[in-house]
């Protein structure tokens, strides 16, 4: 188990995060983290559509008004008041609010589906496992588990490295978790969940952050762009980042994707 630090905690950090961006459009690209595996998630649901489809975590909406567009019954909560005010403002149809996995409004056994991008790994270790039980709680029985976790490994280890010496750390704040492939099925198991597939994942290549590897269109940064349609590289930064993810996809990846089902009680 490893720490991030940064100099704001998750909440001041993430309300910065979400103020810097603008409402999310609907994610496009159905082949890029997160909607792949979401659309992975709704398929392996034994409801039609993926039944009741909940978000956690769901930022500034882009797989909200996704599933939205397309027919699906999602609602979505963030702890970060702005970013639902932003979805209400562009999407006022949409099923979103304020709410804290800690604690969910949500009855028992009420969703079908429920999607966790970046979630879980945004909170302390001692709270695991009280995230994981409401999970459990608001899941009907067989019901699916999409979530992403950061991965403790080469590729993170060095992205916090730039970011942090260690007279910094000593006044940094909790940030994120980060657990191997091992620990975070662990998490999982012992919380009632039966760990289905485990996906190497990375949601924005290293290579992406050389301009010269972006695809045409990315050239010059544009993170709602990026949001939406997929952090693109161009050909021979695609090949290059195969090549990586063939030889070393457990330590070039940022993230793991599991795909979990509610089976047995949590213990």
């Amino acid at each position: 188990m490893r720490i991030t630090y940064r100099k704001n905690d998750s909440f001041a950090y993430w309300t910065q995060r979400w103020a810097d961006v603008e409402a999310d459009e609907a994610m496009e690209n159905r082949a890029s983290y997160p909607l792949k595996y979401a659309l992975e998630a709704v398929a392996r649901s034994f409801a039609p559509n993926g039944g009741r489809i909940c978000e956690a975590g769901c930022g500034n909406g882009r797989l909200v008004r996704y599933f939205m567009r397309n027919g699906y019954h999602i609602r979505g909560f963030d702890f970060i008041p702005e970013a639902i005010s932003k979805i209400k403002n562009v999407e006022p149809a949409a099923e979103v609010e304020t709410g804290d996995i800690l604690n969910l409004s949500y009855p028992d056994e009420y969703f079908d589906t429920f999607l966790a991008f970046g979630l879980y790994h945004s909170l302390p270790y001692e709270l695991q496992e009280q995230a994981m039980r409401e999970t459990f709680r608001v899941l009907k029985p067989g019901g699916v588990l999409c979530a992403s976790f950061r991965a403790d490994n080469i590729c993170t280890r060095i992205s916090d490295y730039l970011r942090q010496s260690a007279r910094e750390k000593e006044k940094m704040k909790f940030h994120k978790l980060n657990l191997t492939r091992r620990e975070w099925e662990h998490v999982l198991l012992r919380n009632g969940f039966n760990v289905e597939k485990m996906d190497y994942v990375v949601n924005m290549p290293i290579l992406y952050k050389f301009k010269c590897f972006r695809h045409v269109d990315h050239k010059i940064f544009d993170e709602h762009k990026g949001r939406r349609e997929g952090y693109l590289l161009n050909q021979p930064g695609e090949l290059l980042w195969k090549i990586f993810m063939r030889i070393f996809p457990g330590q070039v990846c940022n993230v793991f994707v599991a795909q979990a089902r509610k089976q047995t009680r949590p213990a």
